[in-house]
C-alpha cells in the first residue's frame, strides 16, 4: 500500500478581516504561494533528494507513491533568491508539530532559519505509518496532509490625514482621513519602480510581503497634487518633534526629494526589523479671503442715496467661523439710511463708522454681499472714497483680514444745450421757413424733475409756427416762447436722456442781416430739489448772402436710379456728413421696403462729395426699387428713396432728386426737391399745392393736425 505527504505553502501577512500577520496560522484572507518548488528526503540521507514537486495555483503540494518511512520536506535555498516566488521572505516564527489530527492548515511547519536563502527551510522529521495517518485534512489514513509552511515578508505603511490644527501629529482634534491618495513604492538603491497602492476609506495605504534586507522609498505620486488630486490644494504639515518610527508624526513635505520629486520617505526591512508602518502624512488646507467693495451709482447728487456692496469670498479651503466686518464713510458728511442693509443693518452705526459684529459661518467656496445705501450732506461735491476692511476667524486659529475701498463722485445735477438749424427754406416760394432742433442732455447724475425752458428769436425776422412740444406760452410779437416744465409731456429726463424739441417759424421778412434764436433753461431742479446748472445755446440764421451752407447733420442733396442697357446706375451727393460712416445700398423687386436686399456697401467720402454705384445683376427689362440707407457713428440712421430703376427700359419724361428727408419723434422734415430734367407742368401744378400742406402735417403732433 503506498502512501502521501503534503500539504500547504502560504502568505502568514495578516491580511483581510481576522488575519494576523506570522502567528503560524491560515486565517483572515491569506492565501496560498503557487510555484514553490519543495523536495523529499529520507530523514537518514538530506544529501539526497528522493522526489520534488511544485505548489498549485492555490499553494498546495503532495507527494505521492511513498512506503511507509521517515521523511524531511524541505524548501531549498534557491527558491528565496530574487525574481523567486520566495524572494526576500522569512519562515513565519516558531514551528508545529507535524502529524497531528488537529492540523487542518492551522499551523506551520517549517525550521525557523533567519537567513533562508542559505540552506533553505526544512520540517521536522515525518514518519508515514500504514493507516495509521491524520485524517482530519482528507480521511485517508495513509495520507498525511499536515506539512505546512507559511511566510511573510516585510510591510510598509501607514496613514494619510487633513488636519486642521496643523500640528503635524495624530491626535484625534478635528482630523478627517484622506482616501484616494496614490502612493508609490521604490527601490532606494536601484532607482526601480516597485508597486502603487490608494489609500482607503480610513486614509491607510500598506504594501505587504516585502523582501526584506531591502532599502524602499514610499513616495505620494504626482498625480495627487494636480486639479482635481486627492491631495488638492492641501498643504503638507512636518512635525518637527519626530523621528524614525514615531507613529503619530507626519513624515514627508515637498521639501523630501526623491527622482526629481519630493514627499518622498526611505525605510529599510531586516529580518530584525520587518514592518514599518509609521510611514505618515499629514496635510492641511490653507485659509484664503477676498474682499470687493463696489458702489452703484459711482456719482451721485446730494441727498441721492447710493449703494455700497461688499463681497466677501472664501477663496480657500477652510470654513470661516467668525467674520467682523467695518466700514468707514468718506466723512461725517456722509450718512447712513436705517434698514438698508441687506442681509442685515449695521451693528454699530457711528458714522463714519459702521461694524458688523458677525456675518456668521461661511464655508470654502461660498460668499456673502453686504449693501448698504448712503447719501451725502448738500453742500458738499468732489470724489470721496469709502474704506471697508473684513477680519475672519477659522477653526485652527487662523485670523485673516483683507481690505477694499472705491469712490463716489459727489456732483451737481447738470444739463447740456445744443441748438442747431434743422431746415431752412426762403427760396421765395412762400412759404419760407427755418426749423430748429434743440438737444437738452442730462449729464448730472441725478433724475431731472422739473425742466423750463425759453426760446427767444427776432420777431421781426420770424414768427411762430408751430413746435413739439407746444410751448405753454407763445408771445410771438416779443419773440419768446416759454415751457413751464418739459417734463410735464416728456417725463423725467434720466441721467445721460436726451429731450429732442423742434420749432418752426415763417421767415416774416426776407433776412439780409445775421439774426440770432437763443435757448436758455433756467430753474430747473432734479428729484431731490438740487439746483440744476443754467444752460443756453444760440443759432445763427446768415444774411440771405451767407445762407449757402446751411448746417445739418448729413444732407443727401439727391438720389437717383438711372437705367442703363445692361445695368442699372445709382447716383447721389451730399452737403454734410456729420458722424457718417457710409451708405447702405437696398434693391427690392418690389416697392415694399421689406422685400429689400443689401446690394452694396458705400464708405462715406466727406461732405461735398458724389457718389454712384452699377448695379450689373439685373435682368433685361424687369423694374427694381433701390434705396439709401445711413450708417452713421451717432444718432438715428435715415432711409431715402424708393427709387425705381431697370436694364434696357425706356427713361422716364422726367427724373426727380429724392427731398432730403429727416426723421424724430414729433415730425417729418422735407429739406429739398431739385428738378433733374423737364418735368410736364401739371407735376409742378399738383407739387406747389402740395408741397407745403404735407410739409406741415409730417412736422405736426397727431394731436394737431386736422
Amino acid at each position: 500500500m503506498l502512501m502521501s505527504l503534503g500539504n500547504f505553502v502560504w502568505h502568514d501577512n495578516g491580511s483581510g478581516a481576522g488575519g494576523a500577520r506570522n502567528d503560524g496560522a491560515l486565517n483572515g484572507s491569506e492565501s496560498g504561494i503557487p510555484g514553490v518548488e519543495l523536495e523529499l528526503y529520507r530523514y537518514d540521507d538530506l544529501m539526497t533528494p528522493i522526489a520534488a514537486t511544485t505548489t498549485d495555483a492555490g499553494g498546495y503540494y503532495n507527494f505521492t507513491g511513498l512506503t511507509p518511512y521517515t521523511y524531511v520536506v524541505h524548501i531549498p535555498a534557491s527558491e528565496f533568491g530574487g525574481g523567486e516566488p520566495l524572494y526576500g521572505l522569512l519562515s513565519s516564527t516558531g514551528w508545529g508539530i507535524p502529524d497531528s489530527d488537529l492540523d487542518q492548515d492551522v499551523d506551520e511547519n517549517g525550521v525557523d532559519n533567519p537567513i533562508p536563502a542559505i540552506g533553505g527551510i526544512s520540517s521536522l522529521s515525518i514518519t508515514l505509518s500504514l493507516g495509521d495517518e491524520p485524517t482530519s485534512e482528507d480521511g485517508d489514513g495513509n495520507s498525511n496532509l499536515t506539512v505546512d509552511f507559511g511566510f511573510y515578508g516585510g510591510r510598509i505603511g501607514d496613514y494619510v490625514w487633513l488636519e486642521l490644527l496643523r500640528d503635524g501629529e495624530q491626535n484625534g482634534l478635528f482630523e478627517n482621513s484622506i482616501p484616494g491618495v496614490v502612493v508609490d513604492l521604490y527601490d532606494s538603491t536601484t532607482g526601480a519602480y516597485l508597486t502603487s497602492d490608494t489609500t482607503d476609506g480610513s486614509g491607510l495605504y500598506l504594501f505587504d510581503d516585502l523582501p526584506l534586507n531591502v532599502t524602499y522609498t514610499v513616495q505620494l505620486s504626482q498625480v495627487n497634487f494636480a486639479p482635481g488630486g486627492a491631495l488638492y490644494p492641501y498643504t503638507p504639515t512636518l512635525y518637527l518633534g519626530g523621528g524614525s518610527f514615531v507613529i503619530t508624526d507626519s513624515n514627508a513635505t515637498p521639501d523630501d526629494f526623491f527622482g526629481g520629486f519630493g514627499y518622498a520617505v526611505t525605510t529599510t526591512l531586516t529580518s530584525v526589523v520587518s514592518e514599518d508602518l509609521t510611514l505618515d502624512f499629514g496635510f492641511h488646507a490653507e485659509p484664503a479671503l477676498e474682499l470687493v467693495k463696489t458702489v452703484a451709482p459711482g456719482a451721485a447728487a446730494r441727498s441721492m442715496p447710493f449703494t455700497y456692496s461688499i463681497r466677501i469670498e472664501n477663496t480657500g479651503y477652510v470654513t470661516f467661523t467668525a467674520m467682523r466686518l467695518t466700514d468707514t464713510l468718506p466723512s461725517t458728511d456722509f450718512h447712513y439710511i436705517g434698514s438698508s442693509g441687506d442681509p442685515a443693518d449695521a451693528d454699530t452705526v457711528a458714522e463714519p463708522l459702521l461694524v458688523w459684529n458677525d456675518l456668521g459661518v461661511l464655508p470654502p467656496g461660498d460668499s456673502v454681499t453686504v449693501s448698504f445705501a448712503v447719501t451725502a450732506t448738500p453742500g458738499i461735491t468732489g470724489t470721496y472714497w469709502n474704506t471697508a476692511t473684513v477680519r475672519v476667524e477659522t477653526a485652527p486659529g487662523d485670523v485673516l483680514t483683507d481690505t477694499d475701498n472705491v469712490p463716489v463722485d459727489i456732483r451737481d445735477p447738470a444739463v447740456l444745450i445744443n441748438k442747431e438749424i434743422l431746415g431752412l427754406d426762403r427760396d421765395g416760394v412762400a412759404p419760407d421757413y427755418v426749423t430748429f432742433t434743440i438737444a437738452i442732455t442730462n449729464v448730472g447724475p441725478s433724475v431731472i424733475d422739473v425742466l423750463p425752458m425759453v426760446d427767444q428769436y427776432d420777431p421781426y425776422y420770424l414768427s411762430f409756427h408751430d413746435a413739439a412740444p407746444y410751448p405753454d406760452s407763445v408771445n410771438d410779437s416779443a419773440g419768446r416762447l416759454v415751457w413751464n416744465d418739459l417734463t410735464a409731456s416728456l417725463g423725467n429726463l434720466a441721467t445721460g436722456d436726451t429731450f429732442h424739441i423742434v420749432t418752426v417759424f415763417d421767415i416774416a421778412h426776407e433776412i439780409n442781416v445775421t439774426t440770432t434764436n437763443v435757448v436758455t433753461t433756467t430753474d430747473a431742479v432734479d428729484d431731490y430739489d438740487n439746483p440744476v446748472n443754467d444752460d443756453d445755446d444760440e443759432e445763427e440764421i446768415g444774411g440771405q448772402e451767407d445762407d449757402d451752407d446751411v448746417p445739418t447733420p448729413i444732407e443727401v442733396l439727391y438720389f437717383r436710379a438711372v437705367g442703363e442697357e445692361a445695368s442699372v446706375r445709382l447716383e447721389w451727393a451730399t452737403a454734410a456728413e456729420l458722424d457718417l460712416d457710409g451708405f447702405s445700398v437696398y434693391r427690392a423687386p418690389s416697392a415694399s421696403f421689406g422685400d429689400a436686399q443689401t446690394i452694396a456697401y458705400i464708405p462715406a467720402a466727406g461732405p461735398g462729395s458724389e457718389y454712384s454705384h452699377v448695379d450689373r445683376d439685373v435682368t433685361a427689362g424687369q423694374v427694381y426699387w433701390y434705396w439709401l440707407v445711413e450708417e452713421v457713428s451717432a444718432g438715428d440712421p435715415d432711409t431715402y428713396g424708393p427709387e425705381q430703376g431697370g436694364a434696357g427700359i425706356d427713361s422716364l419724361p422726367y427724373r426727380l432728386y429724392l427731398p432730403l428727408v429727416l426723421s424724430s419723434a414729433e415730425g417729418l422734415i422735407q429739406k429739398g426737391l431739385d428738378e433733374q430734367s423737364a418735368a410736364p407742368s401739371p407735376y409742378w401744378a399738383d407739387w406747389l399745392l402740395g408741397r407745403w400742406s404735407s410739409l406741415w402735417a409730417g412736422l405736426l403732433p397727431e394731436s394737431r393736425r386736422m
